[in-house]
Protein backbone atom coordinates (compact mmCIF):
# COMPACT_ATOMS: atom_id res chain seq x y z
CA UNK A 1 0.00 0.00 0.00
CA UNK A 2 2.94 2.84 0.98
CA UNK A 3 6.07 3.20 3.35
CA UNK A 4 5.52 5.79 6.21
CA UNK A 5 7.96 7.24 9.08
CA UNK A 6 6.34 7.25 12.80
CA UNK A 7 7.37 9.70 15.25
CA UNK A 8 10.10 8.11 15.68
CA UNK A 9 12.13 8.15 13.03
CA UNK A 10 11.49 3.98 12.25
CA UNK A 11 10.46 3.54 8.69
CA UNK A 12 7.28 0.62 7.87
CA UNK A 13 6.33 -1.17 5.10
CA UNK A 14 2.04 -0.91 5.04
CA UNK A 15 0.41 -3.51 3.01
CA UNK A 16 -2.79 -5.37 2.95
CA UNK A 17 -2.62 -9.01 4.76
CA UNK A 18 -4.34 -11.80 3.25
CA UNK A 19 -7.33 -11.43 5.82
CA UNK A 20 -8.09 -7.99 4.72
CA UNK A 21 -6.34 -6.24 7.60
CA UNK A 22 -3.76 -3.30 7.35
CA UNK A 23 -0.24 -5.43 8.02
CA UNK A 24 2.85 -2.95 9.72
CA UNK A 25 6.56 -4.39 8.55
CA UNK A 26 9.58 -3.01 9.84
CA UNK A 27 12.24 -2.03 7.36
CA UNK A 28 15.36 -0.38 6.92
CA UNK A 29 14.69 3.69 5.83
CA UNK A 30 16.77 4.70 3.26
CA UNK A 31 15.88 8.53 4.33
CA UNK A 32 16.38 10.42 7.42
CA UNK A 33 12.78 11.28 8.40
CA UNK A 34 13.80 11.07 12.31
CA UNK A 35 16.43 14.38 11.24
CA UNK A 36 14.77 17.68 11.76
CA UNK A 37 13.93 18.68 9.35
CA UNK A 38 13.46 15.29 8.00
CA UNK A 39 16.20 15.10 4.91
CA UNK A 40 16.26 12.97 1.94
CA UNK A 41 18.24 9.90 0.98
CA UNK A 42 21.53 11.38 -0.78
CA UNK A 43 20.48 15.22 0.36
CA UNK A 44 23.76 17.28 1.89
CA UNK A 45 23.47 20.77 3.94
CA UNK A 46 26.52 22.62 5.63
CA UNK A 47 25.89 22.66 9.65
CA UNK A 48 28.48 24.54 12.16
CA UNK A 49 31.12 24.11 9.41
CA UNK A 50 30.72 20.57 8.87
CA UNK A 51 28.98 19.02 5.79
CA UNK A 52 26.58 16.44 6.18
CA UNK A 53 25.03 13.76 4.20
CA UNK A 54 21.86 11.33 4.44
CA UNK A 55 23.14 7.66 3.28
CA UNK A 56 20.17 4.73 3.93
CA UNK A 57 19.45 6.45 6.85
CA UNK A 58 22.09 7.63 8.64
CA UNK A 59 23.57 11.38 8.61
CA UNK A 60 27.25 11.10 7.58
CA UNK A 61 29.23 13.98 8.73
CA UNK A 62 32.64 15.22 7.57
CA UNK A 63 34.22 18.53 7.99
CA UNK A 64 34.02 21.22 5.55
CA UNK A 65 37.96 22.25 5.44
CA UNK A 66 40.38 19.60 3.91
CA UNK A 67 43.46 21.67 5.56
CA UNK A 68 41.82 22.32 9.27
CA UNK A 69 45.93 23.72 10.39
CA UNK A 70 46.78 25.17 7.19
CA UNK A 71 50.46 26.60 6.80
CA UNK A 72 51.58 29.86 8.56
CA UNK A 73 54.09 31.49 6.04
CA UNK A 74 57.18 33.63 7.12
CA UNK A 75 56.69 37.29 5.62
CA UNK A 76 59.27 39.03 4.91
CA UNK A 77 58.18 42.39 5.91
CA UNK A 78 58.24 40.96 9.25
CA UNK A 79 54.32 41.21 10.30
CA UNK A 80 53.06 38.29 11.71
CA UNK A 81 50.57 36.77 9.65
CA UNK A 82 47.00 36.94 9.55
CA UNK A 83 44.07 34.91 9.32
CA UNK A 84 41.65 35.13 5.83
CA UNK A 85 38.51 33.52 5.99
CA UNK A 86 36.73 32.60 2.87
CA UNK A 87 33.64 30.99 4.84
CA UNK A 88 34.00 28.04 6.90
CA UNK A 89 37.78 27.72 6.16
CA UNK A 90 40.92 30.27 6.57
CA UNK A 91 44.08 30.51 5.48
CA UNK A 92 47.20 32.48 6.61
CA UNK A 93 48.34 35.19 4.51
CA UNK A 94 51.19 38.39 4.96
CA UNK A 95 49.49 41.34 5.78
CA UNK A 96 50.48 44.01 2.85
CA UNK A 97 51.15 47.20 4.84
CA UNK A 98 53.00 50.02 3.40
CA UNK A 99 54.20 52.52 5.92
CA UNK A 100 56.46 55.62 5.90
CA UNK A 101 58.15 57.51 9.27
CA UNK A 102 60.63 60.09 10.60
CA UNK A 103 62.29 62.60 7.49
CA UNK A 104 60.93 60.08 5.57
CA UNK A 105 61.70 56.62 5.91
CA UNK A 106 59.64 53.83 3.59
CA UNK A 107 58.93 50.33 4.32
CA UNK A 108 56.70 48.71 1.22
CA UNK A 109 53.96 46.37 0.83
CA UNK A 110 56.78 43.68 1.43
CA UNK A 111 59.06 45.46 3.92
CA UNK A 112 61.86 47.00 1.71
CA UNK A 113 63.22 49.80 3.63
CA UNK A 114 64.85 52.77 2.16
CA UNK A 115 64.87 56.55 3.16
CA UNK A 116 64.13 59.27 0.31
CA UNK A 117 64.62 63.03 0.63
CA UNK A 118 62.40 64.77 -1.69
CA UNK A 119 60.03 67.86 -1.76
CA UNK A 120 57.74 67.38 -3.71
CA UNK A 121 54.29 65.15 -4.35
CA UNK A 122 54.50 61.84 -4.59
CA UNK A 123 52.52 58.76 -5.46
CA UNK A 124 52.32 55.86 -2.87
CA UNK A 125 50.34 53.95 -4.16
CA UNK A 126 48.25 53.66 -7.52
CA UNK A 127 46.38 50.85 -9.87
CA UNK A 128 47.57 50.22 -12.56
CA UNK A 129 44.50 49.02 -13.97
CA UNK A 130 41.90 51.29 -13.20
CA UNK A 131 39.19 49.09 -11.12
CA UNK A 132 38.39 50.83 -7.92
CA UNK A 133 39.73 54.47 -8.78
CA UNK A 134 42.07 54.06 -5.88
CA UNK A 135 45.02 56.27 -5.01
CA UNK A 136 47.50 57.57 -2.27
CA UNK A 137 49.63 60.94 -2.77
CA UNK A 138 52.15 62.37 -0.34
CA UNK A 139 53.08 66.26 -0.29
CA UNK A 140 56.63 66.37 1.02
CA UNK A 141 58.30 69.34 2.17
CA UNK A 142 62.39 69.97 3.67
CA UNK A 143 61.88 69.90 7.62
CA UNK A 144 65.83 70.94 7.76
CA UNK A 145 66.87 72.55 4.56
CA UNK A 146 70.51 72.80 6.63
CA UNK A 147 70.46 68.98 6.48
CA UNK A 148 68.68 68.15 3.66
CA UNK A 149 65.79 66.30 5.38
CA UNK A 150 62.14 66.36 4.26
CA UNK A 151 59.08 65.83 6.27
CA UNK A 152 55.79 64.28 5.26
CA UNK A 153 53.36 67.09 5.20
CA UNK A 154 49.79 66.00 4.30
CA UNK A 155 48.58 62.40 2.47
CA UNK A 156 45.45 62.79 -0.37
CA UNK A 157 43.71 59.69 -1.08
CA UNK A 158 41.62 59.43 -4.37
CA UNK A 159 38.38 56.78 -4.10
CA UNK A 160 35.83 57.09 -6.55
CA UNK A 161 35.06 60.52 -7.12
CA UNK A 162 36.02 61.51 -3.64
CA UNK A 163 39.38 63.60 -3.02
CA UNK A 164 40.60 63.29 0.99
CA UNK A 165 43.06 65.36 2.22
CA UNK A 166 44.49 64.54 5.61
CA UNK A 167 47.36 66.66 7.10
CA UNK A 168 48.82 67.36 10.88
CA UNK A 169 50.41 69.85 12.88
CA UNK A 170 51.86 69.45 16.25
CA UNK A 171 52.66 71.37 19.28
CA UNK A 172 49.12 72.36 19.31
CA UNK A 173 48.60 69.30 17.40
CA UNK A 174 45.79 70.28 14.87
CA UNK A 175 44.40 67.41 11.94
CA UNK A 176 42.97 68.85 8.97
CA UNK A 177 40.45 67.07 7.04
CA UNK A 178 39.16 67.91 3.52
CA UNK A 179 36.45 66.21 1.99
CA UNK A 180 36.16 67.12 -1.80
CA UNK A 181 37.80 70.90 -0.67
CA UNK A 182 35.73 71.20 2.16
CA UNK A 183 36.51 71.23 5.66
CA UNK A 184 35.54 68.48 8.20
CA UNK A 185 35.80 67.59 11.39
CA UNK A 186 37.79 63.88 11.51
CA UNK A 187 34.66 62.08 12.77
CA UNK A 188 32.33 61.09 9.31
CA UNK A 189 30.43 57.94 8.57
CA UNK A 190 29.58 57.66 4.77
CA UNK A 191 28.29 55.09 2.29
CA UNK A 192 31.85 54.80 0.99
CA UNK A 193 34.17 55.50 3.84
CA UNK A 194 34.35 56.52 7.36
CA UNK A 195 36.93 58.63 8.94
CA UNK A 196 37.69 58.79 12.89
CA UNK A 197 40.16 60.18 15.08
CA UNK A 198 42.08 59.73 18.16
CA UNK A 199 43.45 62.97 18.13
CA UNK A 200 47.39 62.07 17.95
CA UNK A 201 46.04 59.67 14.35
CA UNK A 202 43.17 59.93 11.99
CA UNK A 203 42.03 56.61 10.22
CA UNK A 204 40.07 56.43 6.70
CA UNK A 205 38.40 52.70 6.22
CA UNK A 206 37.11 52.04 2.82
CA UNK A 207 35.01 48.55 3.25
CA UNK A 208 34.26 47.75 0.01
CA UNK A 209 37.93 47.81 -0.75
CA UNK A 210 38.87 46.57 2.35
CA UNK A 211 41.27 49.46 2.51
CA UNK A 212 42.62 51.70 5.92
CA UNK A 213 44.91 54.66 5.33
CA UNK A 214 46.42 55.65 8.60
CA UNK A 215 48.27 59.54 9.10
CA UNK A 216 49.84 60.76 12.16
CA UNK A 217 51.51 63.56 10.97
CA UNK A 218 55.35 62.06 10.14
CA UNK A 219 53.86 58.31 10.06
CA UNK A 220 51.33 56.91 7.73
CA UNK A 221 49.93 53.16 7.31
CA UNK A 222 48.29 51.84 3.96
CA UNK A 223 46.75 48.60 4.26
CA UNK A 224 45.56 47.06 1.28
CA UNK A 225 43.94 43.07 0.43
CA UNK A 226 46.53 40.83 -1.13
CA UNK A 227 42.75 39.40 -3.08
CA UNK A 228 42.30 42.96 -4.37
CA UNK A 229 45.59 44.72 -5.50
CA UNK A 230 47.83 41.64 -6.46
CA UNK A 231 49.72 42.53 -9.23
CA UNK A 232 48.19 45.67 -10.10
CA UNK A 233 49.80 48.64 -7.97
CA UNK A 234 52.80 50.71 -8.31
CA UNK A 235 54.64 53.56 -6.40
CA UNK A 236 56.95 54.06 -3.26
CA UNK A 237 54.91 51.38 -1.36
CA UNK A 238 56.06 48.54 -3.91
CA UNK A 239 56.09 47.08 -7.22
CA UNK A 240 52.75 45.99 -8.88
CA UNK A 241 52.95 42.55 -8.02
CA UNK A 242 52.14 44.08 -4.38
CA UNK A 243 52.46 41.67 -0.82
CA UNK A 244 54.26 38.45 -3.24
CA UNK A 245 56.33 38.32 0.26
CA UNK A 246 59.84 39.04 -1.76
CA UNK A 247 61.70 42.36 -2.13
CA UNK A 248 63.84 41.51 -5.02
CA UNK A 249 62.29 43.88 -7.26
CA UNK A 250 60.15 46.02 -4.81
CA UNK A 251 61.89 49.62 -6.01
CA UNK A 252 60.44 50.00 -9.75
CA UNK A 253 60.19 53.07 -12.19
CA UNK A 254 57.04 53.80 -13.59
CA UNK A 255 57.93 51.66 -17.05
CA UNK A 256 58.51 48.84 -14.82
CA UNK A 257 62.14 48.78 -14.76
CA UNK A 258 64.41 48.23 -11.20
CA UNK A 259 66.25 50.79 -10.54
CA UNK A 260 67.83 51.91 -6.68
CA UNK A 261 64.96 53.28 -3.97
CA UNK A 262 65.92 56.55 -4.21
CA UNK A 263 66.04 56.84 -7.98
CA UNK A 264 62.95 55.10 -7.81
CA UNK A 265 60.99 57.50 -5.27
CA UNK A 266 62.19 60.81 -7.30
CA UNK A 267 60.44 58.92 -10.39
CA UNK A 268 57.19 58.95 -9.11
CA UNK A 269 55.93 62.39 -8.65
CA UNK A 270 52.65 62.99 -9.32
CA UNK A 271 51.82 63.93 -12.77
CA UNK A 272 55.50 63.74 -13.76
CA UNK A 273 56.59 67.29 -12.12
CA UNK A 274 59.33 68.17 -12.41
CA UNK A 275 60.87 68.99 -8.19
CA UNK A 276 63.69 69.31 -6.69
CA UNK A 277 65.26 66.04 -5.11
CA UNK A 278 69.13 67.06 -2.74
CA UNK A 279 70.90 63.78 -2.35
CA UNK A 280 70.63 62.37 0.88
CA UNK A 281 73.07 62.71 3.93
CA UNK A 282 75.50 60.44 4.45
CA UNK A 283 74.49 58.56 6.85
CA UNK A 284 76.61 59.06 9.90
CA UNK A 285 78.63 55.90 11.40
CA UNK A 286 76.83 53.36 13.85
CA UNK A 287 77.98 49.82 15.10
CA UNK A 288 77.31 47.63 12.23
CA UNK A 289 74.96 44.72 13.03
CA UNK A 290 75.79 41.44 13.48
CA UNK A 291 75.19 39.36 9.84
CA UNK A 292 74.15 36.49 12.98
CA UNK A 293 71.79 38.87 14.23
CA UNK A 294 67.90 37.48 13.75
CA UNK A 295 66.11 40.08 11.43
CA UNK A 296 63.11 39.65 9.37
CA UNK A 297 63.62 42.74 7.45
CA UNK A 298 66.46 44.43 5.04
CA UNK A 299 68.83 46.28 7.37
CA UNK A 300 70.74 49.63 7.02
CA UNK A 301 74.55 48.71 8.52
CA UNK A 302 75.82 51.94 9.74
CA UNK A 303 78.69 52.44 12.31
CA UNK A 304 79.02 55.25 15.13
CA UNK A 305 81.29 55.17 18.38
CA UNK A 306 77.67 56.10 20.15
CA UNK A 307 74.43 55.81 19.55
CA UNK A 308 71.52 58.20 20.83
CA UNK A 309 70.24 57.48 24.07
CA UNK A 310 66.71 57.73 22.60
CA UNK A 311 67.17 55.14 19.71
CA UNK A 312 68.37 52.79 22.38
CA UNK A 313 64.85 52.82 24.10
CA UNK A 314 63.50 50.98 21.04
CA UNK A 315 66.03 48.30 21.10
CA UNK A 316 66.69 47.87 24.48
CA UNK A 317 66.24 44.08 25.87
CA UNK A 318 64.70 44.85 28.86
CA UNK A 319 63.09 48.43 28.05
CA UNK A 320 60.05 48.96 27.17
CA UNK A 321 59.31 47.14 23.94
CA UNK A 322 60.65 44.17 25.33
CA UNK A 323 57.37 42.08 24.25
CA UNK A 324 56.89 43.58 21.14
CA UNK A 325 60.72 42.37 19.71
CA UNK A 326 59.98 38.74 19.19
CA UNK A 327 56.93 39.80 17.50
CA UNK A 328 57.82 43.40 15.10
CA UNK A 329 61.34 43.37 14.30
CA UNK A 330 62.49 46.52 15.95
CA UNK A 331 66.12 47.03 13.66
CA UNK A 332 64.56 49.21 10.45
CA UNK A 333 63.05 51.86 13.51
CA UNK A 334 66.40 52.13 15.19
CA UNK A 335 68.15 52.41 12.30
CA UNK A 336 65.99 55.29 11.16
CA UNK A 337 65.92 56.69 14.41
CA UNK A 338 69.56 57.22 14.42
CA UNK A 339 70.24 58.21 11.07
CA UNK A 340 67.47 61.34 11.45
CA UNK A 341 68.92 62.27 15.60
CA UNK A 342 72.80 61.92 14.14
CA UNK A 343 72.32 64.13 10.93
CA UNK A 344 69.53 66.72 12.35
CA UNK A 345 71.35 66.73 15.97
CA UNK A 346 67.63 67.12 17.20
CA UNK A 347 66.76 64.55 19.86
CA UNK A 348 62.91 65.14 19.08
CA UNK A 349 63.48 63.97 15.61
CA UNK A 350 63.86 60.80 17.11
CA UNK A 351 60.49 60.40 18.71
CA UNK A 352 59.12 60.13 15.09
CA UNK A 353 60.96 56.58 14.77
CA UNK A 354 60.02 55.49 18.04
CA UNK A 355 56.12 56.21 17.43
CA UNK A 356 56.35 54.29 14.39
CA UNK A 357 57.56 51.21 15.69
CA UNK A 358 54.93 51.80 18.71
CA UNK A 359 52.28 51.91 16.03
CA UNK A 360 53.44 48.89 14.44
CA UNK A 361 53.31 47.24 17.64
CA UNK A 362 49.69 48.28 18.59
CA UNK A 363 48.63 46.88 15.06
CA UNK A 364 49.92 43.66 16.60
CA UNK A 365 47.73 43.95 19.79
CA UNK A 366 50.53 45.13 21.98
CA UNK A 367 50.29 48.06 23.46
CA UNK A 368 53.59 50.21 24.56
CA UNK A 369 53.69 52.94 26.93
CA UNK A 370 56.62 54.48 25.55
CA UNK A 371 56.63 57.94 26.03
CA UNK A 372 57.29 58.08 29.69
CA UNK A 373 60.51 56.39 28.92
CA UNK A 374 61.48 59.47 26.50
CA UNK A 375 62.38 61.79 29.70
CA UNK A 376 59.85 64.36 28.75
CA UNK A 377 61.11 64.63 24.90
CA UNK A 378 58.45 63.20 23.61
CA UNK A 379 55.76 64.01 25.84
CA UNK A 380 51.90 64.73 24.13
CA UNK A 381 49.48 66.75 25.79
CA UNK A 382 45.93 66.60 25.30
CA UNK A 383 44.02 69.67 25.07
CA UNK A 384 41.37 69.72 28.40
CA UNK A 385 39.74 67.60 29.33
CA UNK A 386 41.01 64.90 27.29
CA UNK A 387 43.80 63.15 28.77
CA UNK A 388 46.77 60.78 27.31
CA UNK A 389 46.44 57.20 27.04
CA UNK A 390 48.69 55.03 25.15
CA UNK A 391 46.12 52.18 24.61
CA UNK A 392 43.05 53.92 24.62
CA UNK A 393 40.00 52.82 22.92
CA UNK A 394 38.51 53.92 19.60
CA UNK A 395 36.17 52.23 17.24
CA UNK A 396 36.09 51.56 13.76
CA UNK A 397 33.84 49.82 12.06
CA UNK A 398 32.22 48.65 15.39
CA UNK A 399 35.23 46.47 16.33
CA UNK A 400 37.13 48.33 19.22
CA UNK A 401 40.96 48.74 19.17
CA UNK A 402 43.94 50.17 21.10
CA UNK A 403 45.29 53.06 20.03
CA UNK A 404 47.18 56.06 21.40
CA UNK A 405 45.75 59.57 21.53
CA UNK A 406 43.56 61.88 23.54
CA UNK A 407 40.77 60.13 25.30
CA UNK A 408 38.18 61.18 28.12
CA UNK A 409 39.43 60.44 31.85
CA UNK A 410 38.25 57.53 33.59
CA UNK A 411 34.83 57.57 34.78
CA UNK A 412 33.34 59.37 31.67
CA UNK A 413 32.62 59.32 27.81
CA UNK A 414 32.72 61.12 25.03
CA UNK A 415 29.56 62.84 24.42
CA UNK A 416 29.77 62.37 20.63
CA UNK A 417 32.49 62.55 18.36
CA UNK A 418 31.76 66.20 17.33
CA UNK A 419 32.89 67.55 20.34
CA UNK A 420 35.25 67.58 23.04
CA UNK A 421 32.89 66.80 25.89
CA UNK A 422 33.28 64.15 28.38
CA UNK A 423 30.17 63.43 30.32
CA UNK A 424 29.81 61.00 33.83
CA UNK A 425 26.35 59.78 32.48
CA UNK A 426 27.28 56.21 30.79
CA UNK A 427 25.64 53.54 32.64
CA UNK A 428 22.09 55.14 32.34
CA UNK A 429 19.81 57.39 30.00
CA UNK A 430 19.52 60.80 30.21
CA UNK A 431 18.19 64.02 28.25
CA UNK A 432 20.73 66.58 26.84
CA UNK A 433 20.23 69.32 24.49
CA UNK A 434 16.80 67.94 23.62
CA UNK A 435 18.58 64.72 22.95
CA UNK A 436 17.63 61.18 24.64
CA UNK A 437 21.33 59.55 25.22
CA UNK A 438 22.33 56.20 26.10
CA UNK A 439 25.59 54.35 26.26
CA UNK A 440 25.95 51.60 23.63
CA UNK A 441 28.68 48.96 23.66
CA UNK A 442 28.99 48.73 19.91
CA UNK A 443 29.81 52.72 19.98
CA UNK A 444 31.88 52.96 22.57
CA UNK A 445 29.95 55.67 23.99
CA UNK A 446 26.86 57.74 24.55
CA UNK A 447 24.12 57.37 21.33
CA UNK A 448 21.98 60.17 21.31
CA UNK A 449 18.65 60.55 19.33
CA UNK A 450 16.01 63.27 18.73
CA UNK A 451 13.41 62.96 21.80
CA UNK A 452 10.18 61.87 20.56
CA UNK A 453 7.08 63.97 21.51
CA UNK A 454 3.53 62.73 21.47
CA UNK A 455 1.41 64.75 19.16
CA UNK A 456 -0.60 67.93 20.31
CA UNK A 457 -4.09 69.51 19.66
CA UNK A 458 -4.60 72.47 18.27
CA UNK A 459 -3.91 75.60 20.30
CA UNK A 460 -6.31 77.86 18.52
CA UNK A 461 -8.45 78.43 22.23
CA UNK A 462 -8.68 81.62 24.47
CA UNK A 463 -6.30 81.66 27.36
CA UNK A 464 -4.17 78.67 25.56
CA UNK A 465 -0.97 78.89 23.45
CA UNK A 466 1.42 76.37 21.61
CA UNK A 467 5.09 76.60 23.97
CA UNK A 468 8.27 74.02 23.80
CA UNK A 469 8.32 72.89 27.39
CA UNK A 470 11.63 70.01 28.20
CA UNK A 471 11.61 70.23 23.94
CA UNK A 472 8.73 69.30 23.25
CA UNK A 473 5.56 71.51 21.84
CA UNK A 474 2.99 71.61 24.52
CA UNK A 475 -0.43 73.43 24.71
CA UNK A 476 -0.21 75.37 27.85
CA UNK A 477 -2.24 78.02 29.83
CA UNK A 478 -1.18 81.55 29.35
CA UNK A 479 0.01 83.40 32.11
CA UNK A 480 -2.19 86.56 31.80
CA UNK A 481 -4.72 88.60 33.67
CA UNK A 482 -7.72 86.58 33.77
CA UNK A 483 -10.01 89.40 33.33
CA UNK A 484 -8.34 89.99 30.02
CA UNK A 485 -9.95 88.32 26.87
CA UNK A 486 -7.16 86.99 24.52
CA UNK A 487 -7.26 85.36 21.42
CA UNK A 488 -4.84 84.67 18.29
CA UNK A 489 -3.73 88.00 16.69
CA UNK A 490 -2.73 88.65 13.35
CA UNK A 491 0.49 89.42 13.66
CA UNK A 492 3.75 86.46 14.11
CA UNK A 493 6.22 86.80 16.82
CA UNK A 494 9.68 87.23 15.38
CA UNK A 495 11.21 84.56 18.12
CA UNK A 496 8.60 81.80 18.29
CA UNK A 497 7.17 82.24 14.43
CA UNK A 498 3.53 82.39 15.91
CA UNK A 499 0.63 84.42 16.14
CA UNK A 500 0.95 87.39 19.12
CA UNK A 501 -1.55 87.21 21.54
CA UNK A 502 -4.05 90.01 21.22
CA UNK A 503 -6.08 90.58 24.67
CA UNK A 504 -8.92 93.03 25.70
CA UNK A 505 -10.52 93.46 29.17
CA UNK A 506 -13.63 91.06 30.15
CA UNK A 507 -16.64 93.44 29.69
CA UNK A 508 -18.42 93.80 32.71
CA UNK A 509 -22.08 94.44 33.49
CA UNK A 510 -22.29 97.28 36.43
CA UNK A 511 -25.46 98.94 36.32
CA UNK A 512 -27.73 97.79 38.74
CA UNK A 513 -31.56 97.81 39.85
CA UNK A 514 -32.78 100.33 42.73
CA UNK A 515 -32.19 99.44 45.69
CA UNK A 516 -28.74 97.82 44.30
CA UNK A 517 -25.59 98.95 44.09
CA UNK A 518 -22.03 97.63 41.86
CA UNK A 519 -19.46 96.39 44.41
CA UNK A 520 -16.12 94.23 43.26
CA UNK A 521 -15.72 90.39 44.37
CA UNK A 522 -12.72 89.38 45.19
CA UNK A 523 -10.68 86.73 42.75
CA UNK A 524 -13.41 87.55 39.55
CA UNK A 525 -13.15 89.87 36.92
CA UNK A 526 -16.48 91.30 37.28
CA UNK A 527 -18.22 92.74 40.66
CA UNK A 528 -22.01 92.30 41.18
CA UNK A 529 -24.82 94.13 42.46
CA UNK A 530 -25.36 93.93 46.21
CA UNK A 531 -28.69 94.80 48.16
CA UNK A 532 -28.65 98.18 50.25
CA UNK A 533 -32.22 98.85 50.74
CA UNK A 534 -36.03 96.99 50.74
CA UNK A 535 -37.66 97.81 47.39
CA UNK A 536 -41.39 98.34 47.17
CA UNK A 537 -43.08 98.56 44.05
CA UNK A 538 -46.76 100.01 44.67
CA UNK A 539 -49.51 99.33 42.15
CA UNK A 540 -48.85 102.11 39.78
CA UNK A 541 -45.26 99.67 39.18
CA UNK A 542 -43.24 102.92 40.67
CA UNK A 543 -40.37 101.35 42.67
CA UNK A 544 -39.60 102.73 46.11
CA UNK A 545 -36.62 102.30 48.12
CA UNK A 546 -36.31 102.25 51.61
CA UNK A 547 -33.37 102.37 53.94
CA UNK A 548 -32.81 99.64 56.62
CA UNK A 549 -34.84 100.82 60.19
CA UNK A 550 -37.26 103.36 58.19
CA UNK A 551 -40.54 103.19 57.16
CA UNK A 552 -42.81 103.79 54.30
CA UNK A 553 -46.28 104.90 54.00
CA UNK A 554 -48.02 104.74 50.42
CA UNK A 555 -50.12 107.01 49.30
CA UNK A 556 -52.84 104.98 48.58
CA UNK A 557 -52.75 102.88 51.19
CA UNK A 558 -53.66 105.71 54.48
CA UNK A 559 -53.80 102.69 56.74
CA UNK A 560 -50.78 100.69 56.04
CA UNK A 561 -46.83 101.12 56.32
CA UNK A 562 -44.02 99.12 55.44
CA UNK A 563 -40.69 98.68 57.74
CA UNK A 564 -37.33 97.38 56.42
CA UNK A 565 -35.49 95.57 58.48
CA UNK A 566 -32.19 93.58 57.62
CA UNK A 567 -31.14 90.08 59.10
CA UNK A 568 -28.37 87.27 58.22
CA UNK A 569 -27.78 89.49 55.12
CA UNK A 570 -31.30 89.46 54.04
CA UNK A 571 -33.50 92.26 53.47
CA UNK A 572 -36.79 91.88 54.70
CA UNK A 573 -40.08 94.53 53.91
CA UNK A 574 -42.45 94.06 56.81
CA UNK A 575 -46.34 95.19 56.05
CA UNK A 576 -47.66 96.77 59.40
CA UNK A 577 -51.36 97.69 59.26
CA UNK A 578 -53.03 100.40 61.28
CA UNK A 579 -55.64 98.74 63.20
CA UNK A 580 -58.35 101.47 65.22
CA UNK A 581 -60.35 100.97 68.30
CA UNK A 582 -62.78 99.58 69.13
CA UNK A 583 -66.22 101.84 68.43
CA UNK A 584 -68.72 102.33 71.32
CA UNK A 585 -71.68 104.28 69.88
CA UNK A 586 -73.08 105.25 73.39
CA UNK A 587 -70.10 107.04 74.37
CA UNK A 588 -70.36 109.10 71.57
CA UNK A 589 -71.15 113.18 71.98
CA UNK A 590 -73.91 113.70 69.90
CA UNK A 591 -73.32 116.92 68.07
CA UNK A 592 -75.36 119.49 67.45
Amino acid sequence: MYNETDSAGKCFSVYCGLNCTVQKTPVACTHCGWYKPPKQDGETWILDCVKRTCSNGSVVSEPVCTEPDPPVPTCVNGIPPVKVYNGCCYSYSCECKCTGFGDPHYKTFDGFYYTFQGNCSYVLVQEIIQKYNFSVHTQNFYCDIQHGLACTESLSIYYKSHTIYLKQTRNPTVNTVLVNNTTMKPSINTSDFTITSSGISITVNIPEIQAQIEFQGLYFAINLPFSLFSKNTHGLCGKSCVCDNSTIDDCRLPNGQIESCATMAGAWTVNGTKCHVSPPPTPPPQPEISSTTPSKEPLISITTPKVPWICDIIRNPDGVFKKCHPVIPYENYYNACTYDVKISKIETFGCNSLEGYARMCADASICVDWRSSTKGVCDYNCSSPKVYQACGKIVQQFVALSSEGCFCPNGTTLFNTDTDICTPFCGDKWHANCKECECRAEAMGPVCEPVKCPDIQSCNKPGFMKMTVDCCPQCVIIAVDTCMDCNCGSTVNASTSLLNIECSPVPCNTACSQGFSYEPVPGQCCGKCAQKKCVYTDDNNTVHTIEVGTSFKPANETCVKYNCTKNNNEFILEKIIRSCPPFYPEKCKPVS
